[in-house]
């Protein structure tokens, strides 16, 4: 219907709400977000809802962002066509400096488990889970995957994270 709101799903809780403007960018030009990505984001966030808390460091009154840089981008673009956007659940870390607010962001944004192939398979099939769907909506590591010998030799050339993981995870 013309001039109907849209509205974002809320499916999480956290320790308490924030509206978008009262977050404040803190990780710079550490990560960036392609369209493509920044799509199946999107994509992600109408079809599951926002489910995760935004990580939050709050200091001299700011709430700055250590966890949750591009659903923030993603929601800024969907206010811009027209979305609600309603309160986003936060949980605060806690960090003394910046300088300790900064090591935290970096620990959370690293990656420290591996998917492996036969877990991804497991883990997908077992769920009743489709990867051609889940690629719409997630960017599956396919740089961290780890390739079993007899696989490695059927590597295809790959343009980006998703591109390449259907054959590489035995999904043709």
């Amino acid at each position: 219907m013309p001039g109907e709101v849209k509205t974002i799903k809320v499916a999480c809780k956290g320790a308490d709400t924030k509206a978008l403007d009262e977050l404040k960018e803190f990780q710079g030009e550490l990560k960036q977000l392609t369209t493509k990505n920044a799509k199946r984001l999107r994509t992600n966030i109408l079809n599951n809802g926002f489910s995760a808390p935004v990580f939050v460091w709050q200091h001299k009154g700011d709430n700055f962002v250590i966890d949750g840089h591009q659903r923030l981008r993603v929601l800024q673009q969907m206010r811009e066509e027209g979305f609600s956007i309603p309160l986003l659940p936060v949980a605060y870390i806690e960090a003394k400096t910046e300088r300790e607010a900064k090591r935290k962001l970096l620990a959370i944004d690293s990656a420290f488990g591996r998917i492996n192939v036969q877990g991804l398979d497991a883990y997908v099939s077992g769920a009743g889970l489709e990867i051609e769907i889940l690629q719409e909506e997630i960017v599956l590591p396919a740089g961290e995957v780890i390739l079993q010998p007899n696989q490695r030799n059927n590597r295809s050339e790959m343009d980006g994270p998703n591109d390449g993981i259907k054959e590489k995870a035995g999904y043709n």
